[in-house]
């Protein structure tokens, strides 16, 4: 049995629970959030980037703000449009809206990490979405195979933890599994690193969403 531990972020806080479960499917690993309520929210903290002291054109940082706007509205219109998202698709949408609205009063580091995550994650949605366009569809949850290398060999047994990319320090982490292991995953930017000897690998900012029936994802240790 794996364990998948998950994080809802609601506006300004994120809630935190977990939940073992001995199944791939990725609703039973989100809580549920309803589509309207997640593009309200999204929309809603995304209105909110014009106030953040990066906004000033030009810089790396607007121009990340710029691409969110892009993206959520694509995905907010094709959504409100009557195309079918899973309930862990809303909730990611939902960590991005929380962590956008987070940014405003991180510190300008942090602030910059966080709107990078957020880009990101919307970037991989946004770019499953225009792949199937043609199906009025924003993108099924990904079935993904987690794989772990150590010193240059896969091995199985290794734990592999991951999280959103908004989310990467969040504990306990969104995702606990062990290599080898099938899960199904909303589109979008995540964080794994490999648990090696007790110790952490690095973390490794990894996009789940292609147009394979399966993804494989492959955590490495030196």
């Amino acid at each position: 049995m794996r364990t998948i531990r998950t994080g809802l972020a609601a506006l300004c806080a994120l809630i935190a629970f977990g939940a073992s479960i001995a199944t791939a499917d990725a609703d039973d690993n989100f809580p549920t959030v309803t589509p309207q309520n997640a593009v309200k929210s999204l929309g809603h903290a995304v209105n909110q980037t014009d106030s953040l002291p990066c906004s000033t054109a030009g810089s790396s940082c607007s121009t990340a703000v710029a691409s969110i706007k892009a993206n959520a509205g694509l995905l907010s219109r094709r959504i409100q449009a009557g195309a079918p998202i899973s309930p862990a698709y809303a909730a990611s949408l939902s960590i991005d809206a929380a962590a956008l609205a987070r940014a405003a009063s991180e510190p300008s580091t942090s602030q910059s990490t966080t709107i990078r995550a957020v880009q990101l994650d919307l970037a991989i949605k946004a770019a499953h979405a225009n792949a199937m366009a043609a199906s009025n569809s924003v993108g099924n949850d990904m079935a993904v195979l987690i794989k772990a290398k150590v010193n240059g060999t896969l091995q199985t047994g290794v734990a592999v933890d991951g999280n959103p990319c908004p989310v990467p320090d969040q504990v306990p982490s969104a995702i606990s599994v062990q290599s080898n292991a099938s899960l199904g995953l909303p589109v979008g930017c995540y964080v794994f690193w490999a648990v090696v000897n007790g110790r952490p690998t690095a973390k490794q900012w990894l996009a789940v969403g292609t147009n394979q029936l399966v993804q494989t994802i492959v955590v490495t240790s030196p």
